[in-house]
């Protein structure tokens, strides 16, 4: 039986990551659908098909009338799919298929927490998108914390934890130096790192005070939305993505919420001691391997200092706890789950 990868998102985003991933751990072809404007300029490898949506539209990105109007603006697609298990990666696409056998991906449900950016208000589209894969048999989730959501939310498919690995390019390079030189970053200052979105609940104001306490002998390096007086990147690819954790002392994470906490997984990796929130979901995946504490910017300067410190102790933890998330492990994982799946499947 057929399987496909259905995925979505910009070239290097965290979607486009996780399905090529599966993809590649499976052994199965991969279609990635461009359903907004900011996505048609991203470019794949040949061994990716590409499908676009209608991002011709003045009045918006295009997303919504994509995923709304999906089974007409990729009927062609669609037809091809008939014969094949489908695991979409996101809720955030069109539902091509009428299989409760098939497979979705929930990374997390924040666009239902009113403060959160993602909340639609008086109709919140992404929950009308997510409540269509109620009725799927197979979930997927990137850790217990967001399984226990999705449980808590009304799904009653089987839902199973694949945790992600860290990308291939994300390793340990054992010369901070070269690193630093590479990536133009200074050699007389201890560089704290900071990866994420902008969204609030990255809690992006307590890193910019955190660094006010440490002082000049500090430099924030910023991977992400740029963030004042720091060395900020954008846009990176994953190589270089290594040499910035590889050049920086420690990853100050004070998110208030998340569905995985891939940077975490990253800076394990790569051997970069981490601080991040004392919250459920760092306690899952980062455990003792981290300085975990309140996410407040006193608590947080501290425990930078302390990391540091205690360098080489955190690092050999953190590549301890790596193992946890080993690309062997996820390899693994996806073959037996999606054997599984083909076996049961009433195609």
């Amino acid at each position: 039986m057929d399987m496909v990868i259905l995925g979505t998102g910009r070239r290097y985003s965290s979607l486009d990551t996780y399905s090529e991933e599966f993809s590649t751990a499976g052994g199965f072809p991969r279609i990635m659908l461009r359903t907004s404007k900011d996505q048609i300029y991203s470019s794949w490898d040949r061994n990716t098909t590409v499908v676009d949506g209608n991002l011709s539209l003045p009045f918006s990105d295009g997303w919504g009338w994509n995923i709304l109007m999906g089974n007409h603006v990729f009927r062609d697609l669609k037809e091809k799919l008939k014969k094949s298990i489908v695991h979409y990666t996101t809720f955030g696409m069109p539902l091509l298929t009428n299989n409760a056998d098939d497979i979705v991906t929930i990374h997390d449900l924040f666009f239902l927490d009113p403060r959160d950016e993602a909340y639609g208000g008086f109709f919140n589209l992404s929950e009308h998108f997510l409540k269509r894969f109620l009725r799927f048999n197979n979930v997927i989730a990137p850790s217990e914390y967001i399984k226990g959501e999705l449980e808590r939310y009304g799904f009653q498919g089987e839902i199973t934890v694949i945790y992600m690995p860290a990308p291939a390019e994300i390793q340990y390079l054992n010369n901070k130096e070269e690193a630093r030189k590479m990536m133009g970053l200074p050699g007389d200052k201890k560089l704290i790192l900071s990866v994420s979105s902008s969204l609030r609940r990255k809690n992006l104001p307590v890193v910019e005070k955190t660094m006010k306490i440490l002082g000049d002998e500090y430099k924030l390096v910023r991977v992400g939305s740029p963030i004042n007086n720091a060395l900020n990147y954008r846009g990176l690819t994953p190589e270089k993505i290594n040499m910035i954790y590889n050049a920086c002392d420690v990853l100050l994470f004070p998110t208030l919420g998340e569905g995985y906490g891939k940077p975490v997984v990253e800076s394990f990796a790569s051997g970069l001691p981490v601080v991040a929130s004392d919250i459920q979901i760092m306690k899952e995946i980062a455990d003792d391997a981290a300085v975990l504490v309140e996410p407040v910017p006193e608590k947080c300067a501290e425990a930078v200092r302390i990391s540091i410190d205690s360098e080489d102790e955190y690092r050999k933890m953190g590549f301890e706890k790596a193992n946890t998330y080993s690309r062997e492990k996820f390899r693994s994982a996806v073959n037996k789950y999606y054997a599984a799946v083909s076996q049961t499947a009433r195609i």
